[in-house]
């Protein structure tokens, strides 16, 4: 057999990782995503309709008793608004958590956070990552990215093919012979305002 037509030339093998990539692109994004933009916007709606009716309640003057009832009903779903939302004050938190994911992958990276807008009762900041290493370790970093309690909504990824020689950012990790991948991404990140800022 010849060996010619069993080897793929390097545009096969650049053309097969861009196919491959973009096809995982279209999974997270159909399968992770847009089901999770979906239960946002549900327990949103859920925690001001439930937010509308304990301020009705004590517009009312209802009793001691009623007003704790509701805190009861209220409180799990605020919970859970907590844990999507990135609280103001844990930013340097936040990054440190990115920052461990990358080295508990291997990437190397850089964050930029940048200035967020204001809404109603939270902020959409953008989050800015470029990362640099091998394909599966990028896999296993979105990975990780999307098992966060927080809601990252990633809307952009680059990928391009960096150099195949080895270069002195990946002199950290000596293992990665095929750190060869250059990415971006961009994504919404979501954080919780301080009450008396939303109130003012």
């Amino acid at each position: 057999m010849n060996l010619q037509t069993i080897k793929m030339n390097t545009k096969q093998k650049i053309i097969a990782i861009i196919l491959i990539v973009s096809l995982i692109c279209l999974v997270i994004v159909y399968f992770i995503i847009i089901p999770t933009t979906e239960n946002i916007k549900k327990i949103k709606n859920e925690i001001l309709t439930q937010k509308i009716n304990f301020e009705k309640n004590l517009d009312q003057n209802k009793n001691i008793t009623q007003i704790t009832e509701q805190l009861k009903i209220i409180e799990p779903e605020l919970k859970k608004f907590n844990n999507i939302f990135i609280n103001q004050s844990q930013e340097l938190e936040f990054i440190t958590i990115l920052e461990g994911i990358a080295n508990q992958n291997k990437m190397v990276q850089k964050i930029n956070l940048a200035p967020g807008q204001n809404k109603k009762n939270y902020q959409i900041t953008k989050l800015n990552i470029s990362l640099s290493g091998s394909f599966l370790n990028l896999i296993n970093y979105l990975s990780d990215i999307e098992a966060l309690d927080y809601y990252i909504n990633i809307y952009s990824i680059d990928i391009n093919k960096g150099q195949s020689t080895r270069t002195t950012e990946y002199a950290e990790y000596p293992d990665q012979k095929d750190a060869n991948l250059n990415i971006k991404i961009i994504a919404d990140t979501y954080w919780q305002q301080n009450y008396e800022q939303t109130t003012n």
